[in-house]
């Protein structure tokens, strides 16, 4: 029993993040927005995925940010052409 309160309690504690690091297409490998360096390389390069802004905490669950990230939602530079059967 102390053993899962503990358990429980830990997971308040836990903060974590992630991003998608690629998107393979019939085994071509595509580059998704990288937010720890891409935000440093000008010009900024090409990406198949949408850049964010931060990583950060979304405070106000009722705005658009909480599904879109902070700055709202940008559409990425690339993008792939998919046909049917194709895949990913």
């Amino acid at each position: 029993m102390l053993s899962q309160f503990l358990m429980l309690a830990g997971a308040a504690l836990v903060a974590g993040h992630g991003q998608v690091m690629n998107i393979t297409v019939n085994d071509q490998v595509y580059k998704a927005f990288n937010a720890y360096t891409d935000s440093k390389i000008d010009p900024p390069p090409v990406r198949y995925t949408r850049a964010l802004a931060d990583q950060g905490f979304v405070p106000d669950f009722t705005t658009p940010d909480i599904t879109c990230g902070a700055g709202g939602n940008n559409p990425a530079a690339g993008t792939i052409e998919l046909k049917a059967g194709d895949e990913m």
